[in-house]
């Protein structure tokens, strides 16, 4: 089951080893017999069991964002892929290879109801055909929004920023609420929240350091309750007040890998490539093309963990995101790139770095560096 959903990547690997440890001392032997399953896509069987919900998310009711509804994610991204096939404009023959158990009436129905979506979002087949898990009437609504603010002159709040940038936090807080008000047409604060804890990782803070901030967040927030709860009970002595728990360590920590993990480097990294393009679209269609060099690629930055040129190149020479971060500060400019970083590696005195001696196994392990060093 690990093989079929981690070991082999698309497009990249079509192998892979998956290691059973002490298989002989299982109580249960799940690999010594074959068990059947079959394969069914997620699109035919979500337009088929949920047709009511699609219409409806063609219609431009799209379903609210929830993890408890899974359904509901999936006719998100039937409604999405349907009207990015009619920008497309090979609509028809899609519904027709996929869908040919419905009836005619349905399917007709159904490519009606597309082309008339695509039609009223009004957005390129280009953007929609790459972002089509994202709900195209959220992007036509966020579209809408940044042409309202780049009228009214305030480009500078659209820009997402370096997190070492001073006030990135804020920017973030901006952007992220941006998003949620238009794609997602919510009105919370949780935007805001999530950005402050992506802006430390995207700088580079370690998994130690990040799950000790929102543990100490947690506690504070609960220091703050006491304090609150004391003064109400000092006014009115007859007030029932509660004494808030006590911080459970273990479950802040599950959820700031939750946070992590499942929100940033997966429905935020979706999310803000979708931003990105966007606001390349606003710029471009407003007559602004040359600030779109100002845009920083932040969704690259919430992937990988790391902020900087310098620290993507060396990523991509295979070194880990500790070992990208703990290099990054020797260039300043940030600028590196792949090439150059290799080079660079192959003439430095590894000790004058003071780095761990984990790091220096990892390069020694790569050949980035002089086996002498």
């Amino acid at each position: 089951w690990n093989f079929a959903g981690r070991a082999g990547r698309m497009r990249k690997d079509i192998v892979g080893n998956v290691f059973l440890v002490d298989y002989q001392d299982w109580p249960e032997k799940p690999m010594d017999r074959f068990v059947g399953y079959s394969i069914e896509p997620a699109f035919g069987r979500t337009v088929t069991d949920a047709s009511d919900r699609v219409h409806r998310a063609l219609a431009g009711d799209m379903p609210a964002v929830s993890r408890r509804d899974e359904e509901g994610l999936r006719v998100r991204s039937a409604a999405g892929l349907l009207i990015s096939r009619a920008a497309k404009g090979d609509l028809a023959p899609f519904v027709e290879r996929t869908l040919g158990g419905l009836a005619a009436e349905d399917r007709n129905s159904l490519v009606e109801m597309s082309n008339a979506a695509h039609a009223a979002i009004g957005l390129p087949k280009s953007l929609l055909a790459t972002n089509w898990t994202v709900d195209p009437f959220g992007l036509r609504r966020l579209y809408d929004n940044m042409l309202a603010k780049i009228a009214e002159g305030e480009f500078d709040e659209l820009f997402p920023v370096n997190p070492h940038d001073k006030g990135s936090k804020k920017r973030y807080a901006s952007i992220f609420l941006r998003i949620q008000r238009c794609v997602f047409n919510v009105q919370h604060a949780f935007g805001a929240v999530a950005a402050g804890t992506a802006v430390d990782w995207m700088k580079g803070l370690p998994y130690p350091a990040l799950l000790a901030i929102a543990v100490r967040k947690a506690e504070e927030k609960r220091a703050k309750k006491i304090v609150e709860n004391e003064a109400e009970k000092a006014a009115n002595p007859n007030a029932r007040v509660r004494t808030p728990r006590e911080v459970d360590v273990n479950g802040v920590i599950r959820r700031e890998f939750e946070m992590i993990e499942d929100v940033l480097r997966f429905q935020y990294v979706q999310l803000g490539k979708a931003y990105i393009d966007i606001l390349n679209l606003a710029l471009r269609e407003t007559e602004n093309a040359a600030r779109i060099a100002e845009i920083f690629d932040f969704p690259l930055a919430l992937e990988l963990g790391v902020a900087t040129k310098s620290g993507w190149s060396f990523m991509e020479l295979g070194l880990s995101r500790i070992a990208a971060s703990a290099l990054e500060p020797n260039f300043p400019n940030s600028n590196l790139s792949v090439q150059d970083a290799r080079s660079w590696l192959a003439t430095v005195e590894v000790r004058d770095l003071g780095l761990s001696p984990v790091i220096v196994e990892e390069l020694k392990k790569l050949n980035l560096v002089q086996t002498a060093a």
